[in-house]
């Protein structure tokens, strides 16, 4: 066998052994199985050929494995110094991310205080330094002053004057029990609340 692993690995790049059909002949080339059961080949020919490996062959170090897109992929434990190094740096990748990602309310607010535009000032009214708040708000008014129920509702809501709803929900599967005890929490709220 290692009179073989010699051989494989002087290998020059243009006698690289291929199939019919112009794939890399794996068998050919493969130093045997790693512990996961895929095929190991000299780190060079992996360096240079990685691309037209088939899926799950390893370099003979056994720190990169091929992948179905033509990648390559980390093998994680085979140095654990090297694999910490790579996942901090995913971790800060990661959070800059999202220390850069914007929430909608974020976006919103921005584009409130933004002027309006001289169209909308012109057509709706407005001070000359108003903000598209200002004229959603004379929007939702003037839609309001046509009879349009939900601008009405929406300029009361926003006010703080949305009415608000008692629900009374029957429950026929109740025992007497649970209705005793909904008795007695009703009364001890009523005498907190007093």
């Amino acid at each position: 066998m290692e009179d073989n692993k010699n051989i494989k690995k002087n290998i020059v790049s243009e006698d690289l052994p291929r199939r019919p059909d112009g794939k890399i002949d794996i068998e050919k080339i493969s130093l045997g199985k790693s512990k996961r059961n895929n095929d190991i080949v000299p780190d060079d020919l992996f360096d240079k050929y990685y691309r037209e490996l088939p899926d799950k062959v390893e370099n003979a170090s056994g720190s990169w494995r091929t992948v179905s897109t033509g990648g390559k992929i980390k093998i994680f434990g085979a140095d654990p110094v090297a694999d910490l190094e790579i996942q901090r740096a995913g971790a800060n990748a990661v959070n800059a991310a999202k220390a850069q990602q914007r929430t909608f309310k974020e976006v919103i607010e921005e584009m409130l205080v933004n002027p309006a535009s001289d169209k909308a000032i012109e057509e709706l009214e407005l001070r000359p330094d108003a903000t598209n708040l200002d004229m959603i708000i004379a929007a939702a008014l003037k839609q309001a002053n046509k009879g349009n129920v939900k601008a009405m509702d929406f300029l009361r809501d926003t006010i703080g004057q949305k009415p608000t709803e008692n629900i009374n929900a029957t429950v026929e599967s109740i025992t007497p029990e649970d209705k005793a005890l909904l008795d007695r929490v009703a009364a001890r709220l009523k005498n907190d609340n007093s």
